[in-house]
């Protein structure tokens, strides 16, 4: 009989529990904004009709490739190439923050327009879920940062091992797998 270890996962044991609790928070959000849409599919079908297609595909992309350099990054560290994991983990960050520049134009616009948080159901549940995305975000891109600034030796500071790094990555996968969820749920009417 084969034994599995929860040493084995990449990543802390918390952070695990951390990413868990925070896509179950996402999946009953959205489980809701499913439920409200089912009782009001035209007001929810208008308020998509305002959504961007390719501003959703255009943020889409951002995570996805920040994923892919996050991941590089770790294998990086893994090989003990630590200037290429620098070089991943730095181009991951920036995609997190072109993200969150293109996702903030959004805001601005949406916001522009009326629709706000109390415009109707759609808005507040659009609001709620991109807003905490965003929030997630800003997060992840933080620790991204912080994990390249702590791949320099520092003497009066003990060095991160690969787990700690691994760590922040899968937070950063936990924003890419949220927006995953978030897409088709709210761009799915979307037009232009």
């Amino acid at each position: 009989m084969r034994k599995y270890s929860l040493d084995r996962l990449p990543g802390s044991v918390l952070m695990w529990l951390i990413v868990v609790n925070e896509l179950i928070v996402f999946i009953g959000i959205l489980g809701a904004f499913l439920l409200y849409q089912s009782k009001n599919s035209e007001e929810f079908l208008n308020g998509q009709a305002n959504l961007s297609l390719t501003h959703g595909l255009v943020s889409t992309m951002c995570l996805l490739i920040g994923g892919f350099f996050a991941a590089e990054g770790i294998r990086y560290f893994h090989l003990n190439k630590r200037s290429r994991a620098r070089v991943h983990l730095l181009l991951a960050a920036f995609m997190g923050i072109y993200f969150l520049f293109h996702k903030w134009q959004d805001f601005r616009q949406q916001w522009s327009r009326g629709n706000d948080f109390v415009a109707n159901d759609f808005w507040q549940y659009y609001w709620l879920t991109m807003v905490f995305h965003f929030a997630h975000v800003v997060v992840g891109v933080g620790l991204l940062v912080y994990l390249f600034a702590r791949s320099f030796p520092k003497q009066d500071l003990p060095e991160l091992s690969v787990k700690d790094y691994e760590s922040g990555v899968l937070f950063w996968h936990m924003c890419d797998l949220a927006w995953i969820l978030i897409f088709p749920v709210f761009f799915y009417g979307a037009t232009s």
